[in-house]
């Protein structure tokens, strides 16, 4: 079984071996096994399963929260930020080497919800696109009332990018100038948007040393609609939420979110044309995975 599932993922990708490395205790790195070049660095306990995404000339990207987070808004669940402070319950190294790497988390936050995923980064040289496959879903584990927000993100320092983009219901692409701080610290947009079948939300128009751009597009939407947001003013950041943020849910024991969705990571752009020719060709690394899983 084994040997079958890694000839399936030398098949999957035409890209460069990887290796998922230890550099130390709680500290996981994606490197290109010829050149070392590092793509993204992950501290599952410390850092909460937070990935930093490099660009190909080693500078930081911005930092991805693979799996769900959860707010209510005005309403902190935590002495820190959303839910910050989850608990790292299980980390597994899935695939260490090869075109495809992988592993697996489990996350809980206190008595209210489980947060797992699943991720898989392979590296397109021609393009210097690196793209991320995840499954993520979010289990809840005791009534909560006045929930604002399920949703994963892609984060940038303010100011470090001149656009936002998003591909809405409608066909049309919206565009957002994120290249001033916002009046407050924290402004939300597109509340209450939805994103194409085939959308996705991006962030791009490198500016202050900002390593690349990225494109988060969702696949698989078991729980329903898909509502893009940008937060912009102290930081900037992509999302991708599960729920109308403009209204308060009340999520009970046993419900659960679920989404697959690939992030796309590459070299500055000026425009989204890049995102279309990119997902197109992950699509077919990740069916030749879903293969792999049957």
């Amino acid at each position: 079984m084994i040997t079958i599932l890694l000839l399936t993922l030398l098949a999957a990708s035409d890209g460069p071996p990887l290796e998922l490395v230890t550099a130390g205790v709680d500290d996981y790195r994606v490197v290109v096994a010829d050149d070392r070049k590092e793509l993204a660095a992950l501290r599952p306990d410390a850092w909460q399963g937070n990935v930093n995404i490099l660009s190909p000339n080693g500078r930081l990207v911005g930092v991805n929260w693979p799996h769900f987070l959860m707010n209510s808004e005005g309403r902190w669940l935590t002495d820190r930020v959303e839910s910050e402070g989850q608990q790292l319950a299980e980390f597994k190294v899935l695939v260490p080497s090869g075109p495809v790497v992988g592993y697996r988390g489990t996350w809980k936050f206190r008595d209210y919800f489980v947060s797992r995923e699943t991720h898989r980064i392979w590296y397109e040289p021609d393009s210097q696109v690196q793209v991320h496959f995840i499954q993520t879903e979010l289990e809840v584990i005791k009534d909560l009332p006045e929930i604002s927000a399920v949703w994963v993100e892609f984060m940038t320092q303010e100011n470090s990018c001149a656009t936002a983009a998003a591909k809405m219901k409608d066909g049309t692409v919206a565009t957002m100038d994120v290249s001033k701080t916002g009046p407050l610290a924290n402004m939300h947009y597109w509340d209450g948007q939805e994103l194409a079948r085939d959308g996705w939300i991006a962030i791009y128009g490198a500016r202050q040393g900002q390593g690349g751009c990225v494109a988060l597009a969702p696949r698989d939407r078991a729980s329903g609609p898909i509502h893009p947001r940008v937060n912009n003013g102290h930081v900037d950041n992509i999302e991708l939420h599960m729920l109308d943020a403009r209204e308060r849910h009340l999520l009970q024991t046993g419900q659960r979110f679920s989404l697959e969705y690939l992030l796309l990571a590459g070299s500055d752009r000026s425009d989204t044309d890049w995102i279309a020719p990119a997902l197109a060709k992950a699509a077919n690394t990740v069916e030749t995975l879903r293969k792999s899983e049957k």
